[in-house]
């Protein structure tokens, strides 16, 4: 679900789309288990690209935002240390 919120930066206040799931949905899964998290990005298909790509390139702005270590980094590993194994 988009919302606009305000958001503070090193250039002032801003207004930010953001999204949120919607817990009422039927296809909310709630908290899964971290492997089974893994195995759907490594093997679920998505219409356009692919769950890995869109996961490293969200990672890849944490980055640039400077935001280096959060739990987005750590499932990056998982799934590349799967794709690997």
């Amino acid at each position: 679900m988009p919302r606009w919120v305000a958001v503070t930066t090193p250039r002032g206040s801003l207004r930010a789309a953001t999204f949120t799931a919607d817990r009422r949905h039927r296809q909310y899964s709630g908290k899964l288990d971290i492997d089974r998290i893994v195995e759907m990005i490594c093997h679920c298909p998505r219409r356009i690209g692919t769950n890995r790509a869109y996961l490293e390139n969200t990672v890849r702005h944490l980055d640039d935002l400077g935001i280096a270590d959060c739990p987005m980094h750590r499932l990056l590993q998982l799934v590349e240390a799967k794709a690997v194994g």
